[in-house]
């Protein structure tokens, strides 16, 4: 496939994931960014309603909020549900060790998982060390 110039190779079994998918290259003070986005990657892999919490919040975390925490080259994955209300977080990348995890955590992971999960009641995330 031919997508803005670039040659893209895909397995065709994921052929309805890359519908409308849209590229761009954007400058960064190191080089260059590619940028891929399928809008309709969430609606074809989003695990049904009644798949396990676990996955289910994996899946959030992967969509809607690592692409968030990738503009700084952050990650973030669950490590455990505890006692199906709490739930336990790794942070990677540059997240792990940074000054600001904490707050990324509390203002805008927490909540996010909270609205979207009302059985989680806490998040927290496994210890890391400030850079």
């Amino acid at each position: 496939m031919d997508v803005a110039g670039l040659q893209v190779f895909y397995n065709p079994a994921h052929v309805d994931f890359l519908r409308d998918l849209r590229v761009s290259c954007q400058k960064t003070e190191t080089g260059q960014r590619l940028k891929l986005v399928a809008p309709h990657i969430k609606e074809s892999i989003a695990p049904p309603a009644d798949a396990p919490l676990e996955r289910r919040i994996s899946h959030f975390l992967e969509t809607d909020i690592n692409p968030q925490l990738a503009e700084h080259q952050g990650s973030i994955v669950l490590h455990a549900v505890e006692n199906g209300d709490t739930a336990l977080l790794k942070f990677g990348g540059s997240c792990h060790g940074c000054g600001s995890a904490d707050l990324t955590l509390t203002e805008f992971i927490s909540v996010r998982l909270r609205q979207h999960f009302p059985e989680i009641a806490e998040v927290r995330a496994l210890a890391h060390t400030h850079a």
